[in-house]
């Protein structure tokens, strides 16, 4: 009887054990499928926000007298706001990284105890192509990243030369920066529409269960849409 129970005991063990990778393999994805959407967040809402911080530096151009010092801290305030989200952004970005540096090592691993050489050449090949398509994503966010700090900086000048020279000729000596800051944020914003491309295209193929983006269906949500 004790040898039985012991051997009941060992099999439980090794259930366990199995029931625990699956459930540690599927967190990973979610956990990168959250991380993914985090992003597209921040996507959706830097482009709004660098657009928001360029229509205020174009209607500083066109203001005059007292008008001149409210567009001005319209234009600081809308570029402080874009700042928050691009240093969000980037951590993000960063755990994005780290995230999938850990998902596609694990991956590895696990499939380096596959005993069945057509499954894990299958699987090999599964996470070979989704790790291109993870590394086209980063490199298009590095790209994106390094467009960006350039964009701000310019920006950054452009906001100390006019809190030191807040005059109508002021503001007109610095016509060409601004044009070009405007045509920069164009080139960025296709620059993120690309990255968000990719990153939806990514989270789809990790994410079996749920659209890109969707939160976690109720039972009642999904049994209001079969009745549709």
């Amino acid at each position: 009887m004790r040898k039985l129970f012991t051997a009941l005991a060992l099999v439980s063990a090794v259930v366990a054990g199995a029931a625990g990778c699956a459930s540690s393999g599927r967190s990973r994805t979610e956990t990168t499928v959250t991380g993914l959407n985090d992003l597209r967040k921040d996507g959706d809402e830097g482009k709004k926000s660098i657009q928001a911080t360029v229509n205020a530096l174009t209607a500083l151009e066109k203001s005059e007298g007292r008008g001149l010092a409210a567009s001005y801290e319209k234009f600081v305030t809308e570029f402080g706001t874009l700042e928050s989200l691009a240093s969000r952004a980037r951590d993000h970005g960063q755990a994005m990284r780290d995230r999938g540096s850990d998902y596609f090592k694990s991956w590895e691993e696990q499939i380096g105890t596959m005993a069945n050489p057509d499954i894990k050449k299958r699987s090999e090949e599964r996470r070979t192509a989704l790790e291109t398509l993870y590394t086209a994503m980063t490199t298009s966010m590095t790209s994106c990243r390094q467009q960006y700090d350039k964009f701000s900086a310019d920006l950054t000048d452009i906001k100390q030369a006019l809190d030191l020279d807040l005059t109508p000729n002021g503001v007109k000596n610095l016509a060409e920066p601004i044009a070009k800051a405007r045509d920069d944020a164009d080139a960025l914003d296709t620059s993120i529409d690309d990255v968000l491309a990719k990153l939806e295209g990514l989270a789809k193929e990790l994410n079996s269960i749920q659209g890109a983006g969707e939160g976690p269906k109720t039972e009642g949500a999904a049994a209001s849409g079969s009745k549709t």
